[in-house]
């Protein structure tokens, strides 16, 4: 009878320990889906302010050098000289390119693609704004292109063109 007792007793306290280690199991699980949102949404936010960022400081140094060349605007070459180095680190997908506010890529990294209509559908809200007499902010959009989720930031020049910065999602959160 006292070793039925016994033997009841380790396998009550051996239920309590594997139920004690269940819930540390499941609470830290919980803690890291929470950890991981909150770092995903901090990192996305930093990397949207970087990429605001960047575009307002090369704006002001695309200003600059409108504002020296003694012409309303700048060629591909004038464009070019001053944006296809521009990058975000750790980002080979980033680059810069312009529109012009009829819609026109002015610039633009694949050089195919300069003196078509923007793709992007974002831009394209930004270009319908500028012709609708609206001067919209500079800002950060995210869109889908051919599959693969894209952060832009972009700003209006003085001429109006729209300043673009692009990267793709997947290496920002990298």
């Amino acid at each position: 009878m006292e070793q039925c007792k016994t033997k009841k007793r380790g396998t009550f306290a051996a239920k309590i320990i594997v139920m004690v280690i269940l819930a540390v199991i499941v609470s830290n699980v919980i803690c890291m889906v929470f950890i991981l949102e909150s770092s995903k949404k901090q990192i996305t936010d930093s990397v949207k302010h970087t990429m605001v960022d960047v575009a307002n400081t090369t704006s002001k140094i695309m200003e600059n050098e409108i504002s020296n060349s003694g012409v309303d605007d700048l060629d591909y070459d004038g464009y070019a000289s001053n944006l296809s180095d521009v990058k975000l680190e750790g980002m080979d997908s980033a680059y810069m390119y312009v529109v012009q506010k009829d819609g026109t890529m002015l610039y633009h990294p694949t050089k195919e693609k300069v003196g078509q209509p923007v793709e992007n559908a974002a831009i394209k809200g930004v270009v319908q704004q500028l012709q609708d007499g609206k001067k919209p902010g500079t800002t950060v959009v995210e869109y889908d292109f051919n599959g693969i989720t894209k952060y832009s930031a972009y700003t209006i020049l003085n001429n109006e063109n729209i300043l673009v910065i692009t990267a793709d999602e997947s290496e920002a959160l990298a």
